[in-house]
Protein backbone atom coordinates (compact mmCIF):
# COMPACT_ATOMS: atom_id res chain seq x y z
CA UNK A 1 0.00 0.00 0.00
CA UNK A 2 1.03 3.70 -0.37
CA UNK A 3 2.07 6.12 2.38
CA UNK A 4 -1.43 7.85 2.09
CA UNK A 5 -3.45 5.21 1.66
CA UNK A 6 -6.16 4.47 4.36
CA UNK A 7 -9.07 1.49 4.89
CA UNK A 8 -12.00 1.69 7.16
CA UNK A 9 -14.54 -1.08 8.61
CA UNK A 10 -14.23 -4.24 9.66
CA UNK A 11 -14.92 -5.83 6.53
CA UNK A 12 -12.14 -3.60 4.66
CA UNK A 13 -9.89 -4.19 7.21
CA UNK A 14 -10.77 -8.24 7.21
CA UNK A 15 -10.35 -8.63 3.37
CA UNK A 16 -7.14 -6.80 3.31
CA UNK A 17 -5.48 -8.88 5.70
CA UNK A 18 -6.61 -11.87 3.85
CA UNK A 19 -5.17 -10.48 0.71
CA UNK A 20 -1.80 -10.96 1.92
CA UNK A 21 -0.74 -7.46 1.07
CA UNK A 22 1.93 -5.70 3.36
CA UNK A 23 0.08 -3.44 6.23
CA UNK A 24 1.98 -0.57 7.96
CA UNK A 25 -0.26 -0.25 10.90
CA UNK A 26 -3.74 -0.85 11.78
CA UNK A 27 -5.54 1.23 14.71
CA UNK A 28 -8.08 -0.38 16.95
CA UNK A 29 -10.49 2.14 19.21
CA UNK A 30 -9.57 1.67 23.00
CA UNK A 31 -12.82 -0.32 25.09
CA UNK A 32 -14.22 -3.41 24.71
CA UNK A 33 -13.56 -5.66 22.33
CA UNK A 34 -16.04 -8.02 21.06
CA UNK A 35 -17.38 -9.58 17.53
CA UNK A 36 -15.39 -9.34 14.63
CA UNK A 37 -12.54 -6.70 16.11
CA UNK A 38 -11.10 -10.50 17.91
CA UNK A 39 -10.72 -11.80 14.12
CA UNK A 40 -9.03 -8.67 13.23
CA UNK A 41 -6.38 -8.63 16.34
CA UNK A 42 -5.60 -12.45 15.63
CA UNK A 43 -5.13 -12.38 12.01
CA UNK A 44 -2.87 -9.49 12.06
CA UNK A 45 -0.78 -11.07 14.99
CA UNK A 46 -0.67 -14.13 12.64
CA UNK A 47 0.39 -12.61 9.67
CA UNK A 48 3.28 -10.40 11.38
CA UNK A 49 2.72 -7.73 8.60
CA UNK A 50 1.03 -5.09 11.13
CA UNK A 51 1.21 -3.02 14.38
CA UNK A 52 -1.51 -3.16 16.33
CA UNK A 53 -1.97 -0.11 18.14
CA UNK A 54 -4.67 1.01 20.62
CA UNK A 55 -5.86 4.95 20.42
CA UNK A 56 -9.01 6.92 21.84
CA UNK A 57 -11.22 8.42 19.21
CA UNK A 58 -11.58 12.13 19.83
CA UNK A 59 -14.88 13.76 19.97
CA UNK A 60 -15.24 17.32 18.70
Amino acid sequence: MEENDQVEGRNAVTELLESGKDINKIFIESGEKHGSINKIIAKAKDNRNSNCRNYKKKIR
